[in-house]
């Protein structure tokens, strides 16, 4: 028997070292199903299909319904809105997105939020051109959220539990001195028609709202001056976050008013730059976790309402924090590096997984179990 068990090994590690081609996503899934059983974590493929380039995961509810953005390989110009539920990865159907669309949040009743392209350019990240931020319902209404000005870039980012949306409009090219400006839309019945507000009257961005309506996002004339990370009551009172000359943002907020985010960390005398991925709340109160992978204020760390934090360590490391316990997030075989972009209430993370090999980004969950049962924070 122990000869036996011996060999059985060995044909294992043969399989991982001898793995098949990196156009097989399908086969790497249940490769991974099997290596996750030595870690605490377990990774999934949400699309096994291989027409997709830099497929992103944005948002996740407590459906653990996904959502995020992709490009087709055939067309690297036009991206396109996707969610995947119930182990169902579908496109979404966003009308008049002639460039593009992406959904980068979604709310606790399956309401998506996010921008589509009408220009001449499009990102995921950010908007350009007259992008315009879109509000998509249950039932698969979309409808164009309004602008205060005329031809400018809007995006949203994020719809909290009360149906209350926040982002950002946006002059192309940029202006100063007022370039961003923070938006915030609502309804005033639930069917009632939406309507836009100014989120203050400073140069600044929003792109996270917890369910009081305070939100996370960074203040400061971008790209003309560093950025300084802030929350934003609903009525508009502004609170500086880790105040210091450094560029700061903060990318979450959660119910409990906790808030996580970017920091830029100078060092003398041989000048270099690090990211640092911190968390806190207003004021100078500030923890640093760990060395992020870019300064980035649409792809930072995010927050769950039970205090676990996820995001992309340097190098492309996906990583887990809580309860001072950090977990580096597996990746599915043959990826080689990986992002964790958002986290629901009970720790279920989405990211997605880089295959260097066929320059393909795949979107992915991370779910933590104990034995062979799922369990949650």
């Amino acid at each position: 028997m122990r000869h036996s068990a011996i060999g059985m090994l060995a044909v294992l590690v043969a399989c991982r070292e001898h793995p098949p081609a990196l156009f097989e996503p399908t086969v790497l899934a249940d490769r991974q199903e099997v290596g996750a059983l030595a870690t605490t974590w377990k990774v999934t493929l949400l699309t096994n299909v291989g027409g997709w380039e830099r497929a992103r995961s944005w948002a996740i509810n407590d459906s653990n319904i996904v959502v995020g953005s992709a490009r087709p390989a055939a067309n690297a110009s036009q991206t396109i809105a996707w969610r995947w539920r119930n182990g169902v990865f579908s496109t979404l159907a966003i009308p008049n997105a002639t460039k593009g669309a992406t959904a980068r949040g979604i709310n606790r009743s399956g309401d998506i939020v996010g921008w589509l392209g009408g220009g001449n350019c499009f990102s995921d990240r950010v908007p350009q051109c007259a992008d315009t931020a879109f509000h998509r319902a249950p039932n698969g209404v979309v409808t164009r959220l309004p602008k205060l000005v005329p031809g400018t870039g809007t995006a949203a980012y994020d719809i909290n539990d009360n149906g209350q949306v926040v982002g950002f409009e946006i002059v192309y090219p940029p202006v100063a001195p007022k370039s961003p400006q923070s938006l915030r839309w609502s309804r005033a019945t639930p069917n009632g028609p939406w309507l836009a507000a100014l989120g203050s009257i400073y140069a600044d961005h929003l792109v996270a709202s917890n369910n009081s309506g305070t939100a996370a996002g960074a203040y400061g004339d971008w790209p003309f001056a560093g950025v300084t990370a802030m929350t934003l009551s609903l009525v508009g009172q502004r609170t500086t976050l880790w105040p210091t000359a450094a560029p700061s943002c903060a990318s979450d907020i959660n119910n409990g008013g906790l808030v996580v985010g970017m920091k830029k960390q100078f060092f003398l005398p041989n000048p270099h730059t690090d990211n640092h991925i911190v968390y806190g709340v207003a004021g100078n109160m500030m923890y640093t976790l760990e060395k992020g992978d870019a300064f980035d204020c649409f792809e930072g760390p995010r927050i769950s309402d039970k205090n676990r934090i996820v995001g992309t360590a340097i190098g492309g490391k996906p990583f887990t924090l809580r309860n001072g316990i950090r977990h580096y997030l597996p990746l599915p075989f043959g990826a080689t590096s990986g992002t964790a972009h958002a986290v629901n209430s009970c720790g279920v993370i989405a990211g997605s997984a880089r295959f260097t090999t066929i320059n393909k980004d795949f979107p992915v969950i991370w779910r933590q179990y104990s034995g062979p049962a799922l369990t949650c924070d």
